[in-house]
């Protein structure tokens, strides 16, 4: 069954998960297509055991939030090391970001030990669960959601991103004109959007810890 699991993740890695076929992979190990689906009787069932692997892989690949370096910085690199395994390895993308069965075999591991303890940090600096918690998911699907996008565009061979100008109005759009006057690089546009967003949700939790802290000194006076 691991050889089957094996060689399930090297064809996806040539042919992206969506164009895996159970003949293919027969013929990728040499064996009869009966033989593959002896061990699973569906795409879908060899699907599932390769997304507990790819949970596996990308549970030991992410590194362990301390609050060693602050809070705020703690979280950019978790969000930054979380973009950097999707991009490095994509079948893990296809099967953790892009496949939506998986949300709830990832909801239901180890990994939510990880998430304690990134609440745990959070509160011992003065918020509170619920607020942790919505702190840490607006950064995983905030990453996430950038992750995906590069995917799809990486699975459309783009290089470059823009508007023809030839579809604009230059007198009607001077901006529009102006910033798509040259094809930019999907990384580089990206990027941007990546760490903007990424600046906009911790500059938000910063507010967030702030109004909580005031709020718990208050209350200390009044009392």
């Amino acid at each position: 069954m691991n050889e089957i699991i094996d060689g399930a993740f090297e064809l996806a890695s040539d042919v992206t998960v969506d164009n895996l076929s159970m003949p293919m992979l027969a013929k990728r190990l040499d064996l009869g297509v009966t033989s593959i689906y002896w061990h699973f009787r569906s795409k879908d069932r060899l699907l599932d055991a390769m997304t507990e692997r790819a949970i596996d892989e990308f549970d030991a690949a992410m590194p362990i939030i301390g609050p060693d370096e602050g809070w705020q910085r703690a979280l950019c690199s978790y969000a930054r090391s979380m973009r950097t395994v999707f991009r490095d390895r994509p079948v893990l993308c296809d099967l953790l970001v892009v496949r939506p069965e998986s949300l709830a075999m990832q909801v239901n591991r180890p990994a939510c030990g990880r998430l304690e303890a990134v609440i745990a940090m959070l509160v011992d600096v003065g918020f509170t669960p619920a607020a942790a918690l919505d702190v840490f998911l607006s950064i995983s699907v905030h990453t996430r959601g950038v992750v995906m996008v590069e995917r799809r565009q990486d699975l459309a061979g783009g290089e470059s991103v823009g508007i023809s100008i030839d579809n604009l109005d230059v007198e009607a759009m001077p901006y529009l004109t102006s910033l798509f006057a040259e094809d930019r690089p999907v990384g580089e546009v990206i990027d941007r959007i990546f760490e903007l967003g990424l600046d906009a949700l911790i500059d938000r939790a910063d507010r967030t810890l702030a109004s909580a802290v005031a709020g718990t000194t208050g209350e200390r006076r009044v009392s």
